[in-house]
C-alpha cells in the first residue's frame, strides 16, 4: 500500500474587483462611492490610476496603491458631478482605470472602465420617478414583504418599440428599486424596463 500525501495550493486568479461598473451622479447632488479591492496578495505594489473623460465629473483621488500588507482591505474613491451653470443634456462619461505593477500577474490585466451618467440641474423641466419590485402576489402594489429590484435598466422608450435602443435615455434602479429621469421637457413619455426572460410587468399594464 502506497500513501501519497500532497498539499495543493489553490489561488484565486489575479483580478481587480469594483463595487460597480456604472453609476449616476447629479449636479449639486451627493457624491457616489466606488469600492475597489484585489483578489489575491500581489508580489509587488499594484497602483491603479484614474482618469475621467469629462471635466463634468471630479474624483476624490487620482490613484490608489495596494501593497502586500493592505491588499485585502477595500479602498474607495468618490465621484461627484461638477456643479456649473451650463445648460446640458444628460451626459455619459467614463472613468478609466489603468493598472501598473512589477507583478506581471496584475500588470498583464486589461484596464477597466466605469460608466458615469451625469444629470444636469440647470435646465427647467420635470422629473419622472418610479419603483421596480418583485410583485409576488401580482396585485400591482408594492407590499412590505416584496423585494425591491436594484440595478435594473430603465429607459425612455422614445420609439415605443418595447426594447432599449442605445440612443435612448436610460438609468438604473438604486438599492431600493427606485429610479428617476431628471429635467424632462413637458410631454408624454413611455418608460420601459429590461425584463429577464419569463418576467412580466404587473404595472402599469397587468
Amino acid at each position: 500500500i502506497v500513501f501519497s500525501d500532497q498539499i495543493l495550493k489553490i489561488e484565486a486568479p489575479p483580478e481587480i474587483f469594483l463595487s460597480t461598473n456604472r453609476l449616476e451622479v447629479n449636479e449639486g447632488g451627493s457624491s457616489k462611492t466606488i469600492n475597489i479591492s484585489l483578489s489575491r496578495e500581489p508580489l509587488f505594489d499594484v497602483t491603479l490610476s484614474f482618469s475621467e473623460s469629462s471635466s463634468d465629473i471630479s474624483l476624490s483621488k487620482a490613484s490608489i496603491t495596494f501593497t502586500k500588507s493592505n491588499w485585502s482591505t477595500n479602498q474607495s474613491i468618490s465621484v461627484s458631478a461638477t456643479d456649473d451653470s451650463e445648460v446640458e443634456n444628460v451626459e455619459l462619461a467614463t472613468i478609466n482605470i489603468s493598472i501598473s505593477s512589477d507583478d506581471e500577474n496584475y500588470s498583464s490585466l486589461n484596464s477597466k472602465t466605469i460608466e458615469v451618467q451625469i444629470n444636469d440641474n440647470d435646465t427647467a423641466g420635470y422629473n419622472i420617478s418610479g419603483t421596480i419590485w418583485k410583485d409576488e402576489n401580482q396585485n400591482a402594489t408594492k407590499d412590505s414583504n416584496e423585494e425591491a429590484l436594484s440595478d435594473w435598466l430603465v429607459y425612455i422608450d422614445a420609439n415605443k418599440n418595447g426594447e432599449y435602443d442605445s440612443s435612448e435615455q436610460k438609468t438604473f434602479t438604486d438599492g431600493n428599486g427606485n429610479y428617476t429621469f431628471y429635467k424632462l421637457e413637458p410631454g408624454e413619455y413611455t418608460i420601459g424596463a429590461n425584463l429577464p426572460l419569463g418576467w412580466v410587468l404587473t404595472s402599469p399594464d397587468r
